[in-house]
Formats: structure tokens, sequence, C-alpha cells
């Protein structure tokens, strides 16, 4: 089960058809894939937060230090250049680079990246599992769109043979073999099939408007066959060991991500209370003319400085930041157990759903043929005179209802299927 692909799954071109425009214009994957995207930018900061920064700079600057200051009283004697003392207003410029580096001690900037790889990784497991739940979205509105192609075909079928009946009626009437209330009966039921098809039609714009939303077009006719192909026997699946049903469940894994995601940040949470260490350099050319720049050693200027720092007084947002991360992370732990008990379990239906659907369509198949036997007999009973039109009524609505039933139940055991095959992991490969 986990190697199945949704193409090795649905033969139906038609079908596979509808799911290749889903999956390139529906806009919810799209939306998902820009989420992807803000996540792997997420990855690419918190790498960077690891590295030195080396800034090319030019900063241009004037300055004045009054004169009862030890800068001022001392520049106002001192030469800058041989017979030219330093200007009150002094200019600096400075063109050269500027470094900084956060060392990262005690793991705080390596949590915060595995925590942004972990939520690109959730994030693109989200994506497959929004692909999983429309890829069976689309199969089971197809499925139920040729199940009232049936229902509507069968309504006709139906019509036509009232049609005859409502023939044979009349002319009995007019024979004075039966009365009006005879014909009436038959007229009822004929305005009962007309209003069949009315409410199955509009399921079937409804349907057509809803894959096309889901395929991301603008509406139009819905290509599709006339009969639903069997997609595979619940025999024959290997549903597997717990642990392959974790590994093939988008949801489950993106429960596991968020939570590995959650478990980093505690860790970096915790990592914000301890000394940080702080690297600063430069090096480049200063001087109070742009002329001066390159006069070495002269206008060299450099510096190398490091810090440690460690929060000691006010520290509720630190505090508050790793209660946080602290409820998120159980938070995220709940989430995951109630991910992988819903699978199991829901697995566990649809597999038992699945076996009593397949028991269930084997009789009304049964039930649809014995009726089918009963309804050729009353009418043939009718015509020779040896029944009522009211038992051929009866009969006829009996085999109204069988065949209904065995395509709403026939459709139940497809989208079974569908679902089952969602439940145990495939859909988006």
């Amino acid at each position: 089960m986990a190697e199945w692909k949704w193409k090795d799954v649905f033969k139906d071109q038609h079908l596979i058809n509808l799911i290749d425009s889903a999956l390139v214009k529906n806009p919810d994957l799209g939306i998902l894939l820009q989420e992807i995207e803000m996540q792997r930018a997420g990855v690419l900061r918190a790498k960077g937060n690891m590295a030195p920064t080396v800034n090319a700079a030019l900063i241009p600057s004037i300055r004045r230090f009054g004169l009862y200051t030890m800068d001022g009283a001392g520049n106002i004697t001192t030469d800058i250049l041989p017979g030219k003392i330093v200007p009150i207003n002094l200019p600096d410029q400075y063109l050269g680079l500027q470094s900084s580096w956060e060392v990262d001690l005690w793991g705080k900037l390596k949590n915060r990246k595995r925590a942004a790889l972990a939520r690109l990784l959730a994030s693109v497991e989200g994506r497959n599992l929004a692909t999983t739940q429309l890829v069976a979205e689309i199969a089971s509105a197809n499925c139920a769109l040729i199940a009232t192609d049936q229902q509507i075909k069968m309504i006709d079928e139906m019509r036509l043979i009232q049609q005859r009946s409502y023939s044979i009626v009349e002319r009995q009437k007019e024979a004075g073999l039966t009365n009006e209330l005879a014909v009436s009966q038959v007229r009822a039921q004929l305005r009962d099939l007309e209003a069949m098809r009315l409410v199955a039609v509009a399921e079937q714009i409804d349907l057509e408007g809803r894959i096309s939303k889901l395929t991301g077009n603008f509406g139009g006719k819905i290509n599709r066959d006339s009969i639903l192909p069997v997609l595979f026997d619940v025999d024959d699946l290997k549903v597997g060991t717990p642990i392959d049903l974790l590994a093939n469940r988008p949801d489950i894994k993106q429960s596991e991500f968020a939570l590995q995601a959650s478990k980093a940040d505690v860790a970096a949470a915790r990592a914000a209370f301890k000394p940080s260490l702080n690297i600063t350099a430069s090096f480049g050319y200063q001087a109070f003319r742009p002329s001066l720049w390159f006069n070495t050693p002269q206008s060299i200027a450099y510096a190398f400085v490091g810090g440690l720092t460690a929060p000691l007084l006010n520290r509720a947002n630190l505090k508050s930041e790793l209660n946080v991360a602290n409820a998120t992370q159980q938070q995220k732990w709940l989430v995951y157990q109630r991910d992988v008990l819903n699978a199991f379990n829901e697995v566990s239906v649809q597999v038992r759903q699945s076996k009593t659907l397949s028991q269930k369509v084997d009789l009304l198949e049964e039930q649809v043929k014995g009726m089918n036997q009963m309804t050729g007999i009353a009418e043939d009973l009718f015509i020779s005179g040896r029944a009522t039109y009211l038992e051929v009524l009866f009969a006829q609505q009996a085999v109204i209802n069988a065949r209904s039933n065995l395509i709403e139940a026939t459709k139940e055991q497809y989208i079974n299927s569908i679902d089952l095959y969602r439940a145990l992991g495939g859909g988006w490969r």
C-alpha cells in the first residue's frame, strides 16, 4: 500500500484528467505552496543567524567636541597635519568592512534552525495532506455525479414504462375495463418520477459546480464515464504494521514535525537565559578627508570587541517565551496523540464498513433482479385482466426503490474505497 500512487488506483481517464487539473489549478494548493516557500525562507534566515555578518560600510560623519572637554581642549592645540590643527568641526570618513557574530555557546541558534526546518517539513506534509483530501474529494464527487447520472437514467427508463402503462390504462378506460382511479394513479406516478428527476438534475448541477471549483475551472460540463469502475478489493489490501501506517499518513507526519519544532523552541527558550557571546570587528580606512584614506598605515583603522552578556533582572519576557514554548510543546504532543488515535480508528472503521457495504450491494442486486421479475409478472397479469393496476404500481414502485437503493449502495461502496485509500496514507503521491 505504501508504494501506491493515485494514478495506480484511479483508472478512469476522465477522473485522472480532473485530478491533474486540480493539482495545477486548485487555489488552496497554491496557497499552501506559498506557505512552504515562507517556511523555506524561515530556514534560510535561521541558518543565516548562525553565521557572522560582514558588511561593506561607507560612513561619512562630522563631529564637534565641546571646548571645555578633554577631547575639545586637546584637539584645539593638536596638529592633524603638519601646520594644521584639528578642526573644531571635524569631518570623519570611514570606508571598510564591519562584522558581527553571536557565538552559539548553548545551542540557542541551532535549535531555532531545527525548529524552522521542522516547520518547513510540516508545511510540506500539510500540502501532502491537502493533496490527499483534494484527490479523495474529487474522486468522491465524480462518483456521486456518475451515480446521479445513473439515477436519472433509471428514472427515464421508468418514465417510459409508466408512459406505456398510461396509454394502456387509458385505452382500457375507454373500453370500460377500468376506471378513472387507475388513470389518476398512473398520472400521479408519472408526476412523482418527474419530481424525482428534477431533484436528481439539481444534484447533478451542484456536483458539476463543486468539481469545477475543486479543479480550478469556471464551470462547464464535466466529462465522466457512465459506470463506476472497481478500485480494489479490500481483502487484497495490506494495511501493514502500525509503523507503516504512521509512515504513510501525511497528517501524522505533519503532527510529528510540528512536535519536533516545539521541542526545539523549548530548548532555544531555555538557552536564552544563559550568557551570550557577541563579537564585533571592523577593518578599513578612516580619515578626515577621503584623499587621505589610502595613506597607510596612518589611515588604517580596525577594532575587535567581544562581549559576554547575561540577563539578570526583568527576565519576565524570557520566562513568558519559555512558558509559551512549553505549553505549545504539550499541545503538539496531544495533537500528535489525537491524530494517531484517529488514524487507527479510521482505518478500522473503513475496513469493516467496506465488507458490510460489499454484502449490502450483493443483496440489493439480488433484490433488483427479483423485483424486475415481479414487475413483469404483475404487468402480464394486469394486461390479461387477472390483476389490478394498483398491484402493478406497487411492483413498479418497489423496483424504483430497489434500483435507487442499489445505486446509492454502489456509490457508498466506491466512496468507502476512496476513504480507505486515503486513510491508509494514499492520495498525494
